[in-house]
């Protein structure tokens, strides 16, 4: 089965095959590597574990065997990805998402390191508030839920994200909105496009069944504001990644993270709202270099605390 690659080849119906391999097309294993250091990936709104296909194939060993010392595991979130081709429509909440991400997370060897992008930020954000130790850090790409969203906006959000909505956009919106995450065309922010259009041009049942999770999620983000409680993860390691060009989430997001949690802010010329997919050089050296630091780190509080117990305090000469 040849697979389309631009908007424009994906055929005016889209039967259920071609969707279920459009959809595993370029998706990453759910595991890779076997080290105990663990990155975790969660991806954002509408979206699934195929984002990070250019990320996780920076795990793998090199040409030269050289390998990152970094295991891969990838999540698609509840109510996303092709679990849905064979799943009923079912709302989804942020309860859901969170306990979703804190089993992944303690299925990991060791507590990992979270990559998470836009909604899985705000995801993962309120994970490590709820769940203390879960992760040994958090490197966060325009993580969402820290701006507060007015009424009279989120009035207008769950109107045009309601199931009705959703289903009866154009074509040409579905393609224009995919494309405008990103600063510059690309083969990925076609191939992004490729996906979304051919949902949209499943059948009307397939069409329902990615509908209804993403309209529920929505009008649940709007009660889970992070902005005045963020302060509560002061002291966990943190990095904000943000492309200067991102038309989704503000920069104010990781300012924020910033000043309330001492996050580590880095902003990416020529990039949008997707930056694991748009530079996923600068990206992947961003976060391997932040879960190293931040698995040493752990390490060595773990020694310490060890250390602390095995002398019956924790005021330890050297």
């Amino acid at each position: 089965m040849e697979l389309p690659r631009r908007p424009e080849d994906v055929p005016a119906a889209v039967d259920d095959a071609l969707l279920a391999a459009v959809l595993a097309d370029g998706r990453p294993p759910l595991l890779t590597g076997t080290a105990p250091e663990t990155v975790l990936y969660v991806h954002g709104l509408g979206h699934d574990g195929w984002d990070f296909g250019p990320m996780v194939a920076r795990h793998a060993p090199a040409t030269d065997g050289s390998i990152s010392g970094l295991s891969a595991r990838v999540l698609d979130l509840p109510g996303f990805g092709p679990a849905l081709l064979t799943s009923p429509p079912t709302p989804v909440t942020m309860t859901m998402m969170v306990n979703a991400v804190v089993v992944a997370a303690r299925a990991c060897e060791r507590p990992p390191v979270v990559c998470a992008s836009s909604l899985g930020g705000h995801v993962a954000l309120l994970a490590a508030m709820q769940h203390p130790g879960v992760f040994a850090g958090l490197s966060l790409l325009a993580p969402g839920g820290l701006v507060e969203v007015p009424t009279a906006t989120q009035t207008v959000l769950r109107a045009y994200y309601s199931v009705d909505g959703i289903m009866g956009r154009k074509d040409d919106e579905i393609v224009r909105n995919s494309r405008r995450i990103f600063v510059r065309p690309s083969a990925t922010s076609e191939a992004l496009a490729t996906r979304k259009l051919c949902w949209h041009r499943a059948s009307r049942a397939m069409k329902e069944r990615f509908a209804v999770p993403f309209s529920s999620i929505v009008s649940d983000v709007f009660g889970s504001f992070l902005g005045g409680s963020i302060h509560q993860l002061q002291g966990v390691p943190m990095q904000v990644i943000f492309g200067e060009g991102d038309v989704v989430v503000p920069l104010s997001s990781g300012r924020l993270l910033e000043r309330a949690c001492g996050a580590r802010l880095h902003i990416l010329r020529g990039v949008g709202h997707t930056p694991h997919l748009e530079d996923p050089d600068t990206t992947w050296r961003l976060v391997s270099d932040f879960a190293r630091d931040a698995f040493t780190r752990a390490a060595a509080s773990t020694s310490t605390t060890t250390d602390s117990d095995a002398t019956g305090g924790s005021d330890v000469s050297r």
